[in-house]
């Protein structure tokens, strides 16, 4: 299964998936520390006009910290701003959007990444989750947070039947290249830890 996001670009390919099946598109996330704010997982719309939403919230929990993850056109706009910039963009549109959540104490900052979305023949944006099998594989984009449900069960409907195979070494995450010896993936450290 491959769930790569950018990584699937260069993994395709190699499975028969052709070469463009994946296209990237830039973002400057932005989140932010919030002493006590409701859980808010929502598409807010200021302007009048717009193909996504202003802003897009969720709300995560890290320990004893609440994480409000913020995208939408603020975070597609963001790829032309600093880091400075984007956090102040990102006060004006919550301070818009959420005007009951207590900034006062918010700790912000911000996250470039580089979102995967399968290639599409026509202009515009993918809608729904995205997956493909080619043989024993498969390609899979949930394009956005919102959308890993649909793709949760594309895959259970993709897999349904299927026999699991007991693993190795349980919870390990082996890679090996052509030329590389297996090695551990480390996961990701949080921006706001």
């Amino acid at each position: 299964m491959l769930a790569g996001g950018a990584g699937n670009g260069e993994l395709a390919p190699r499975l028969g998936f052709g070469t463009g099946t994946t296209v990237q598109r830039p973002l400057h996330q932005a989140w932010a520390v919030v002493e006590h704010p409701p859980p808010t997982f929502a598409h807010c719309l200021v302007r009048a006009f717009g193909a996504e939403p202003d802003l897009t919230v969720t709300t995560h929990e890290a320990g004893n910290k609440t994480v409000l993850y913020l995208g939408g056109h603020l975070a597609t706009a963001g790829i032309a701003r600093s880091a400075d910039d984007q956090i102040d963009a990102t006060k004006q549109v919550l301070a818009r959007a959420l005007p009951h959540v207590d900034l006062t104490h918010a700790r912000f900052g911000t996250v470039r990444v580089a979102r995967a979305e399968p290639a599409r023949a026509a202009a515009g944006r993918t809608d729904d989750a995205f997956l493909a099998a080619r043989g024993n594989a498969l390609l899979c984009f949930p394009v956005k947070l919102s959308l890993a449900p649909r793709l949760g069960d594309l895959f259970l409907s993709e897999v349904a039947g299927l026999k699991p195979v007991a693993s190795p070494r349980a919870g390990a995450c082996v890679v090996q290249g052509e030329q590389d010896a297996p090695r551990q993936l480390e996961l990701a450290r949080r921006p706001w830890a």
